[in-house]
Order: structure tokens, then C-alpha cells, then sequence
């Protein structure tokens, strides 16, 4: 008998996203024979292209699942789909950034992953928003934003960690500071960090999210007016000693800035949008097929 992954009598077709231009990713051949062994049905294989979100906007006008194989962009774009309706998302490994589907303790291996499906659960659980567009993991303004556009343009020519390393050094190096302004005081800053939740600061766990379901977003703001004050804030993080950070929760907050429009990091992807930045979150929002927490 197949692995229906989950008992539900609305829920009939069960659809695999994949990008087929991944040179790290397996090809659909290799996704076709896991899936097999596993003994999972699936009825659309949907690879990412131009018309990839229209496609999947049709087929989510009924409950389905979507097995998105990728990393934390590929599912991030899947997620925003999916929000505020019966579907659900199967997230599984298979990108260089993984950061989404290991808070949600899925196995970072996904062969184990396929074969593990029938033991998971259907949870709902929090995505965030900035303005109109969705995001799973956070979204940031500043150093971290910008260096995207200097990785990006080294795509191709060297590993994308060394590239990614290089392109945030360059930052520093330009350093660059925003006057924003949220909960009615204004502050100026070299990076704003946004997280779908709150991210842990504490040695060993930087970066990792424990719950994705808090109805919470958290705001990190650097208080650095210097590259070397900027450092003095890394630092500070690494050893638990955080007095040049900012922290702050809320379930909505709008970001003003002097200028109209921004560069802002979304999942990775960087995008300009208008100001100001209005960040949600949206509790419950999103279906998720994953291991019992």
C-alpha cells in the first residue's frame, strides 16, 4: 500500500517541487527512484521555472500536498503559496541552505526523510511577511542585505561559502549605516535582522530557532556607528555579552526610513522595496508536514 504521508479524505494529489537547474540537487530521475523506494505516490512533478507560482497557484485552488526539495529559497517561494490555505507543505533538504527544515528537526539526508513521511504530522505554524511578500527563516536591511548583490555577482567564479565570506568582508569594509525608525524612536544602524520567531544568540545554538509557532516576530538592531563597533557586536554575540544589540518582539511592526525605497534581504533573496517595511506574522498560517516536536 502507498504512504498517503497522512490520513485525510480532502487531500487526493501529492505534488514534488524541484528545480531542475540545481547543479548540487539530485535530478528528477534520482528523485523518481527515492520516491519509489520510499513508497511515496506522487501525482505532479512541478520543477521551478518563469511559470512555476502560477501553475502552483491553480493546483493549491484544492488541498494538495507539496513536497518542496530544495533549500531555504526554493521552500521559502513554495511556503508563501500555500499560506492561509488547506494545503501543506512537505519540506525536504536538498540546497546548500537548509536552515528551515532543520529547525523543524526533518532528517538533512532525504532518502531518511522520504522513508520517515509516514511517521510525521501535519502542524500548522507561524510565516512572517514584509509588506507583501512572505518569508520563512528572516529578512534583514543593511550588511548582510548588500552582500548578497557582491556574492551574487561572484556566482560562477568561486564556491558560493567562500563568496558568500568574501562578500560580507566587502561590506564591512564599505560599512554603511540606515536611520530607521520603529516604536516611535528612531536609531541608527549598519544591520536589521527580522526573524519568523525568535533566533537564539547563545553560544552553540547562534542562529537556531527552538519554535516556530510563538505568534512573534523578533527584530535584532546593531547599535554601531563603526566598522570596529560593528565587530564589537559580532563579538559581543559570540561571547553572550550582547549590550550594543537590540531586541525586540512583537506580532507587527512598521520600519521607516529617510529614503522611499531600500534594499532588503528576504530568505536570501535580495529585493527593493518601498518604505516603510511593515513586518507581520502570521500564527498558524502554514500547513506543515513534519516530525512531532
Amino acid at each position: 500500500m502507498r504512504n498517503c504521508l497522512y490520513r485525510e479524505t480532502t487531500i487526493v494529489r501529492t505534488i514534488f517541487v524541484y528545480n531542475p537547474k540545481s547543479g548540487s540537487a539530485l535530478s528528477k530521475n534520482e528523485l523518481v527512484k527515492l520516491t519509489n523506494q520510499a513508497d511515496v505516490t506522487i501525482d505532479v512533478w512541478l520543477p521551478i521555472n518563469d511559470k512555476f507560482t502560477t501553475k502552483l497557484a491553480k493546483l493549491v485552488a484544492q488541498p494538495i500536498r507539496v513536497l518542496a526539495y530544495g533549500g531555504d529559497g526554493t521552500i521559502s517561494s513554495v511556503a508563501g503559496q500555500l499560506v492561509d490555505t488547506e494545503s501543506i507543505l512537505v519540506p525536504l533538504p536538498g540546497g546548500t541552505l537548509n536552515h528551515f527544515s532543520k529547525d523543524l528537526g526533518i532528517p538533512q539526508d532525504i532518502e531518511t526523510a522520504l522513508f520517515q513521511l509516514r511517521s510525521w504530522k501535519p502542524q500548522k505554524i507561524d510565516i512572517a511577511s514584509v509588506n507583501d511578500r512572505y518569508f520563512i527563516n528572516n529578512s534583514s536591511i543593511g550588511v548582510y542585505a548588500r552582500s548578497l548583490e557582491t556574492r551574487d555577482q561572484l556566482a560562477g567564479k568561486i564556491a558560493k561559502w567562500p563568496a558568500a565570506v568574501w562578500a560580507t568582508v566587502k561590506e564591512l569594509i564599505r560599512f554603511r549605516t540606515y536611520k530607521i525608525k520603529f516604536d516611535t524612536t528612531w536609531h541608527r544602524t549598519p544591520l536589521m535582522f527580522v526573524g519568523n520567531n525568535h533566533y537564539s544568540l547563545s553560544s552553540g545554538r547562534l542562529g537556531v530557532r527552538s519554535n516556530v509557532s510563538s505568534g512573534k516576530i523578533s527584530m535584532y538592531i546593531a547599535k554601531a556607528s563603526s566598522r570596529s563597533a560593528m565587530i564589537g557586536v559580532g563579538l559581543g554575540i559570540i561571547s553572550g555579552k550582547r549590550t550594543d544589540l537590540i531586541e525586540h518582539k512583537s506580532t507587527e511592526e512598521t520600519v521607516q526610513f529617510k529614503s522611499n525605497r531600500v534594499t532588503v534581504s528576504v530568505d536570501g533573496e535580495k529585493i527593493r522595496m518601498n518604505t516603510p517595511l511593515i513586518y507581520r506574522i502570521h500564527a498558524g498560517a502554514l500547513r506543515v508536514l513534519m516530525p512531532k516536536q
